[in-house]
């Protein structure tokens, strides 16, 4: 959408970006209270460090139609992992906490995008934007496509680690778990 000349646009909004601004998601929604938010995360926080850790390597942070895909192998810090994904959880939680984002924004992870663009956009991204269903597209190419074990040199050291609920991570709305709750 930020390549659009329509009066919906789009801009990526990275949590860490933000916070090393010193720019809050409180100070955002008043500078923008019209706005609508997509927020996207990764429920595998081992593939998203890997792939960071990858892209670091190979100074390769996209790839486009055309460009060869640089290749590295990557060695785990267990420490470094683990407070990544402590980090990440944190930042998550915390950014879906604001209750004005309530029938402003959607959440969902990476996962379920790809595997369903076209139900995502149709039925929830593109009536939260009150524009018409469009089909996705895109210039970019997945860079991760091997599994860890071929990305990282001492899979063997940290698989455990790698596949464990600490790198995992699961968001719902506060509103919805709370609404849950009473209902069961």
């Amino acid at each position: 959408l930020q390549a659009e000349k329509t009066p919906v646009r789009g801009a990526k909004l990275m949590l860490h970006q933000l916070a090393s601004c010193r720019l809050t998601l409180s100070k955002l929604d008043a500078a923008f209270p019209d706005a609508r938010y997509l927020v996207l995360y990764r429920q595998s926080l081992a593939e998203q460090f890997v792939s960071f850790e990858s892209a670091k390597a190979t100074k390769q942070f996209l790839v486009f139609d055309g460009q060869e895909r640089r290749r590295a192998r990557v060695v785990v810090d267990p420490q470094e992992l683990r407070g990544y994904c402590d980090r990440l959880r944190a930042s998550y939680r915390e950014a879906i906490s604001h209750p004005w984002l309530a029938g402003r924004a959607v959440l969902l992870s990476y996962e379920e995008l790809t595997a369903e663009p076209e139900h995502w956009l149709g039925e929830h991204i593109c009536p939260l934007l009150g524009i018409e269903p469009m089909p996705p597209k895109t210039y970019l190419h997945k860079q991760a496509t091997e599994p860890l074990s071929q990305r990282v040199s001492n899979y063997n050291q940290v698989a455990t680690l790698l596949h464990s609920p600490l790198c995992r991570q699961q968001h719902v709305w506060p509103w919805e778990r709370q609404a849950r709750r009473r209902a069961a």
